[in-house]
């Protein structure tokens, strides 16, 4: 059974929502969507996750985001600049697990994350700010 969402979540200084959408689900079919935290006065995050679920047992998903963060026209002083805005970035999660009894599941887990264009200060880009990451995890839940 294949499943996915999709959502646009935004964040301003004032509100907090998403805009959720998503297929229609087999009952058995799980999703499962988190809030992030923001660090910018405002951010606009679309999603895409997906589940399949191989067999009874068998789960594999993946999250797809990208985010924008808005200038920041209040950053800390240690930045001592009047504005900061940090660059677009892409991410993608990914797990798989199998289900060893009805309270006990194996799986792994993985990440992948590229910041696609320099962080700027005062309007200006800093070179070599760009950030990418991968990571990878082994759970017993």
């Amino acid at each position: 059974m294949l499943s996915a969402s999709w959502a646009v979540r935004y964040r301003t200084s004032r509100a907090t929502g998403s805009w959720p959408c998503s297929a229609r689900l087999p009952a058995h079919t799980r999703l499962t969507t988190r809030s992030t935290s923001v660090r910018t006065p405002g951010s606009f995050r679309p999603y895409l996750a997906v589940t399949w679920r191989v067999t009874q047992r068998w789960e594999i998903s993946s999250r797809l985001t990208y985010d924008w963060s808005s200038r920041n026209n209040n950053p800390s002083p240690a930045y001592g600049a009047a504005d900061i805005q940090a660059g677009d970035q892409m991410e993608i999660n990914m797990s798989a697990s199998y289900a060893v009894s009805d309270n006990w599941r194996l799986g792994v887990s993985g990440y992948a994350l590229r910041q696609l264009g320099d962080a700027r200060i005062d309007g200006s880009p800093v070179p070599g700010s760009a950030v990418h990451l991968v990571g990878a995890i082994i759970r017993i839940s």
